[in-house]
Order: C-alpha cells, then structure tokens, then sequence
C-alpha cells in the first residue's frame, strides 16, 4: 500500500467523551490521501472501544499501556507515521471538513514553509462558540518569543522539518507543542491561514485551565532554550531536582513581571479573579505598575461573569482588529 500524503497524529487520554466527535470531523475531510494515528495513551476509560468501532483503513492505532504524556504520546505517533506532511490534533476538537486540502495545498505551493497553522473557533464543552481565534498569518520568531501565534491542533508540519529539529522535546511536561514551534522558527519559515478552519474546546477542567502558573514556566523556560540555552541546561537541573515552581527564583524580575501578567490575565479569562489578583500583585512588586497591571488589577474586583465577557471583548473589538488588519498589510506587500 502507498504512503499517505499526510498522516495526522492524534494523542488522547480518557476522552472517550469527545473523541468520537474528533475522529468523525477527520473522516468526513475534503482531503482524503491521509491516515489517522491514534495514540491511545493508557487511557482508562472507553477510549479503545470507541477506536475499534471504526471499520476504516485509514485508523492506525498506538495503544501504551501506560499514560506517559502528551508529548512522549505525540512522539510516538509521528514515529508510526509515514505521511510527508504530519497534522496535529487534539482529541476534543473537531477540524473544518476542507481543513486538510486548503493546507495540504498551501504547504504544495509553497516549499519553502515548514508548517502551516489556522484560525480557530473556540467553542464550550456543549458547542457553542465562545470566540474566535485570529491568528497572525505570517509570524517572525521575534514575533513567536512575544505571543505563540500558533492553535497547535490545527497545524501540519512537513515530515521533514520534524525529523531536522528533532520531534517534540519530552522533557516538556507542558509548554511542548510552543517549544516545538520556536525551533521550527528557529530553522524555518512558518505561516497560518487566518480563517476558523479549527474547532478549538475549552474546557473548565482543560489541563490548560487547571495547570496555568505551570504551563507559564515552561513556556518562559521554552524561551530560555532558543535564546540563552546556557541558562536554560542550569533551570533544567534545578527543575529535575526541585519541580518546575522553583525556576521562579532564578528568573529575572522582568521575567518574573511577564510570568506574573501573563498568568493573572489568563485567571481573569478563565473566571478566577482573586487568583488574578494575587499575580497582579506581585507583578506589581517586581515592576513599576503599568497600564496594564492597574486594569487587570481592576477586573479582578468584579465577579467571574464579567470578567470572562471582558476577555471576550478584549479578543473580539481589539485583538482579532489588530491581527486582521496585519495580516491584510502582509497579503497587499505579497501582492505586491
């Protein structure tokens, strides 16, 4: 049998719930020279059975007896695979049925790009649209140190980038799927296609949701890597020793601004504003306080309510403007 032109790579862990959603939004692609791996995770919950439901050739399946982590389970997908191109997805979402062939066709036109992401819509546990997610069309490195760009489930990555950077770095616990992304960058050019070909759950008990301060950290010291790997090889040791909280003490306080910022938005977004509070305070203790620690400061006194439809409007009337009209300057000097 011939090798697909993609294989799309999908790890899952106790998501019996939304998995058969995810698999159905696959089979129902536009684009049909592909093969899905399902990495099954060591889940415990009915997971297997809803895979060996599906009489489709297409469905190769990885079953660890063990939960070992996202990216040691995203590894061990790509290694089954055999696809030159290779597309990420979570379990809990659901890919646009013409997702595939409008960026298969992209990466065909443009060789010179190593992976090609999109926009999403990002939806509630019952499917209704809470947002969308623009996403900047063209992003530097600078640009991805700055904010990741990227909704890592909807991008496809050509099999040959992968095995140059070396797959996804399984000592990150969190943070792998942006670490991955800034060596891509690093090497490459990578690109998005701004339109909502992705649909994106967010969940109140999301590792992302729960797991905030921790993802942040690695986030910051998935920077560190790309820019200062000195640092990062001695924040490696101290965290292997002591747990991935303890490279707070070693950051700097313009690090440790960002890290606190970053998080209290993020609380505020999530529905959790006296957690928000706490990190603006100490933001503020490491810096002068700015603009935007005062209004994040100021958002953390209303209910949860209100502080999610801020962040919502906060997305809708300010940032998705701001990245539609950069990516319309990007499109007019590519137009030329």
């Amino acid at each position: 049998m011939d090798d697909p032109a993609l294989s799309v790579v999908m790890p899952t862990y106790n998501a019996a719930e939304y998995l058969r959603s995810a698999i159905d939004s696959i089979l129902a692609q536009t684009f049909s020279d592909f093969e899905l791996v399902i990495v099954n995770d060591g889940s415990t919950d009915g997971t297997h059975s809803i895979i060996e439901s599906y009489d489709d050739d297409r469905i190769q399946t990885v079953r660890l007896e063990t939960n070992s982590g996202i990216p040691t389970a995203r590894n061990r997908g790509i290694e089954k695979a055999r696809g030159e191109y290779v597309a990420c997805h979570d379990s809990d979402d659901r890919s646009h049925r013409t997702r595939f062939e409008r960026q298969a066709r992209y990466l065909d036109a443009n060789k010179g790009v190593a992976a090609v992401g999109t926009g999403a819509l990002l939806v509630d546990e019952s499917g209704d649209r809470i947002a969308r997610r623009r996403v900047a069309a063209d992003p530097s490195l600078s640009d991805l140190v700055d904010v990741n760009h990227f909704v890592h489930g909807s991008m496809i990555v050509r099999r040959s980038a992968l095995e140059e950077v070396g797959y996804y770095h399984e000592w990150f616990e969190l943070a792998e799927d942006y670490e991955l992304v800034l060596r891509l960058a690093d090497r490459y050019d990578v690109r998005n296609i701004d339109e909502p070909l992705y649909e994106q759950q967010i969940r109140t008990d999301s590792a992302y949701g729960s797991s905030l301060e921790k993802i942040w950290l690695y986030d910051l010291l998935a920077v560190k890597k790309l820019k200062k790997p000195e640092d990062w090889l001695e924040l490696k040791r101290i965290v292997d020793r002591d747990g991935v909280r303890a490279a707070r003490q070693y950051l700097s306080r313009e690090e440790l601004t960002d890290y606190h910022r970053k998080v209290a938005r993020e609380r505020l977004r999530y529905g959790y504003p006296k957690e928000a509070q706490d990190h603006v305070r100490q933001a503020v203790s490491f810096s002068k306080p700015s603009p935007m620690l005062c209004v994040l400061y100021s958002l953390s006194f209303f209910p949860p309510t209100i502080t999610k439809r801020t962040a919502k409007a906060y997305r809708r009337y300010f940032l998705n403007p701001r990245l539609r009209l950069a990516n319309a300057r990007v499109a007019a000097r590519a137009a030329g």
